[in-house]
């Protein structure tokens, strides 16, 4: 699968999951030069080439670099198997902050009809003024499809594509920063955590500027 991968400013994967480990191993590792430790939560495995979350757990790392004023890509591709119940988004990745709590970066899977970002996907960032931002993409998730994904903030500017298009809307940051208030970036989990993602997410490549 060709994914929307590029780094334009040209920094090394700070984080990066391939999946690559055997079958229905729950041991994850991160194939960038960093080698951040992965910690399970729950029952997530690879299976496949893939990780695979059923709602149960996620995995992540507290040693990611602060995202702050900096340009950053997150890459990668993801399948929703079920979508969630009630007002309940799930995060493919994103900072945890506990239940409820919106932290300041998700990427996220809209679960509920009638409000923001019903089976659309979303990329939210809090900024240092405490000040919401959300990108909702204009094109439908189909369930059990693998889709890739790009959130970026580069030159001032954040963007969201799927399958290689971008969201009909971005927003101009500038210089200002994202809150820093959380260390602990998850994968299958994140976001406003109140219902954990039930799908897989493949090739999951964060990539921060120095």
């Amino acid at each position: 699968m060709m994914l929307v991968n590029s780094f334009a400013f040209g920094s090394p994967s700070n984080l990066l999951l391939t999946f690559s480990g055997a079958n229905n191993s729950n041991v994850f590792v991160d194939s960038s030069s960093f080698n951040h430790t992965i910690t399970t939560v729950g029952s997530p495995i690879q299976l496949n080439g893939l990780g695979v979350f059923d709602g149960n757990g996620y995995i992540y790392t507290d040693t990611l670099p602060s995202f702050l004023a900096k340009d950053f890509t997150i890459t990668g591709a993801f399948s929703i198997s079920s979508w969630p119940s009630g007002f309940q988004n799930p995060a493919v990745c994103g900072y945890i902050d506990g239940p409820g709590v919106i932290s300041h970066i998700g990427i996220l899977v809209g679960g509920a009809a009638g409000v923001l970002g019903y089976k659309k996907l979303i990329f939210m960032t809090r900024d240092e003024i405490g000040s919401t931002h959300y990108i909702v993409h204009q094109d439908d998730i189909t369930l059990n499809i693998a889709h890739t994904f790009k959130a970026e903030r580069l030159g001032g500017v954040v963007k969201l594509f799927i399958d290689d298009i971008e969201a009909s809307s971005s927003y101009a940051i500038g210089s200002t920063s994202l809150t820093n208030d959380s260390s602990r970036f998850c994968i299958g989990g994140g976001g406003p955590l109140v219902e954990l993602f039930v799908g897989t997410v493949d090739e999951l490549n964060v990539s921060i500027a120095s």
